[in-house]
């Protein structure tokens, strides 16, 4: 066939169908680079050729030159709208490749209106709502995929992951056990199923799944990811540290993986190493999620809120449904005393994720802030049916009740924190100002007296006994 073209190029070197058809020949045979060669001589004959263009963007996809072939299927899709569904996808794929995570799933959208059954397509774009921490959305693209195609062991795979992500870890286990019924090498569901299995506490099991995972190797970056999200999982901080580590030796390019360490050295309470990881996570890729996160968690234990605030912004721009990331956003506004746009962040945390304890709690801090009692102790209420342990909600409760003169119920709050948490100084503090007011001085100055032994340098607390042993009758106190 490429002689029959080499043949008819020698005696017509102007048409521009001999060097397309010729160029996908050589395409389809893996010689991508003289494929492109021939794209090209086509172009320079017709620069409106749309099938060329997008020819040529697969050849240089193939080479992994990403941006060309990005450049290259913009071209043809400017030229022809109505490209098949493939070219679409192709260029969906090149954004993937490139990161443009958000305008792939607009290229996988395209592709699905023109062909709603293109497997592909639906579990390409679960995967990147994956990456986008959209796990709800990206659990039906999966299921789509599987049902035109039951036996893709990849959108098992990926179905997995974003049960696991929203802690359906039993569903993921099973998910991951139907891709390696379909696909016993798949060592990244071996890794992902030990994952799900140690966060249910079957250690041994996951022990198992690394050793017996095929192809396992120590010298591969992914098995230092996985022993290191483990151990992390188990509070072993340092060792985690240690595979993060590596698998940097392994790939110093590894964006995640600085995002992994650095959220293991925030959990030790090395902040400004934890935002360096980061920097350097989002220097090789500044679309990577997690490490926006991370580190505004980590600018929020240096003081510095309002950077802490532009990572959640950033978070939340390239996943704007990311519930946590509303949460912290207005918890970092609390501190800020920007308490009425803290408000707004939880509502909208609490529409997305209306189970999260945290938030509720948040929300009722900032309405204590701004007077609204009632609507405070609400919020605390929530609170406390998802965290029944929570001492510190039971401690503010309690304080929103005694702003509203309800000392009776304030001063029960605090026995309940202090059930739970016997050294809480504030709720021995705050119950002896409630007892105060409702006369009950001896029982006030024996909270004070309490309150005092845990933390002896507070003036106020000694301010407050004092004056109620005056109450009492006593006279200064001694």
């Amino acid at each position: 066939m490429k002689k029959l073209f080499n043949s008819f190029l020698r005696r017509n070197p102007n048409d521009v169908v001999a060097y397309y058809e010729r160029g996908t020949a050589k395409k389809a045979s893996g010689q991508y680079a003289a494929a492109i060669t021939d794209f090209d001589h086509a172009l320079r004959l017709d620069p409106n050729l749309a099938e060329a263009y997008y020819e040529r963007g697969t050849a240089k996809g193939a080479l992994g030159q990403h941006a060309a072939a990005l450049a290259d299927f913009d071209h043809a899709l400017r030229l022809d709208p109505n490209l098949a569904a493939v070219a679409y996808y192709n260029r969906g794929t090149a954004k993937v490749a490139l990161k443009q995570y958000t305008a792939a799933i607009a290229d996988f959208d395209r592709t699905l209106r023109l062909d709603p059954n293109y497997v592909a397509a639906y579990n390409n774009r679960g995967s990147i709502k994956y990456l986008l921490g959209q796990y709800a959305d990206a659990i039906v693209d999966c299921d789509h995929a599987l049902r035109l195609d039951p036996n893709l062991a990849e959108a098992y795979n990926n179905r997995g992951g974003a049960k696991g992500a929203l802690g359906q870890y039993a569903d993921a286990i099973a998910d991951y056990n139907q891709a390696l019924r379909l696909n016993p090498n798949y060592v990244e569901a071996y890794n992902n199923r030990e994952w799900a299995k140690q966060r249910l506490g079957k250690h041994t099991a996951a022990i198992a799944d690394h050793s017996h995972a095929p192809g396992h190797d120590p010298n591969l970056a992914l098995v230092y990811h996985t022993q290191g999200d483990a151990k992390q999982r188990l509070g072993q901080y340092a060792d985690a540290i240690a595979d993060y580590n590596q698998a940097l030796r392994l790939n110093p390019n590894d964006a995640l993986a600085y995002s992994k360490r650095g959220a293991a050295k925030h959990l030790l309470g090395q902040y400004a190493d934890a935002v360096v990881d980061c920097d350097h996570a989002l220097r090789l890729d500044p679309n990577l999620v997690w490490a926006y996160r991370s580190r505004g968690d980590a600018k929020g234990r240096l003081g510095q809120y309002a950077d802490a605030i532009v990572d959640y912004d950033h978070v939340l721009r390239l996943a704007p449904n990311d519930a946590l990331a509303y949460s912290k956003r207005g918890a970092t506004k609390y501190l800020l005393e920007q308490y009425a746009d803290a408000i707004v962040d939880c509502d909208q945390a609490l529409r997305l994720d209306p189970n999260f304890a945290r938030t509720y709690y948040i929300r009722g801090d900032a309405k204590h802030q701004l007077g609204q009692y009632d609507g405070a102790i609400a919020d605390y209420d929530q609170a406390l049916r998802r965290d029944p342990n929570n001492a510190i909600a039971y401690v503010s409760r309690g304080d929103a009740k005694y702003q509203l003169g309800q000392y009776g119920g304030a001063i029960a709050d605090y026995d309940q924190a202090l059930r739970r948490d016997p050294n809480n100084v504030e709720a021995y503090s705050n119950r002896g100002l409630a007892k105060h007011q409702l006369g009950q001085y001896g029982g006030a100055i024996a909270d004070y007296d309490q309150a005092l032994h845990l933390n002896p340098d507070n003036i106020q607390i000694y301010n407050n006994r004092e004056a109620a042993f005056h109450q009492q009758g006593h006279g200064r106190f001694r």
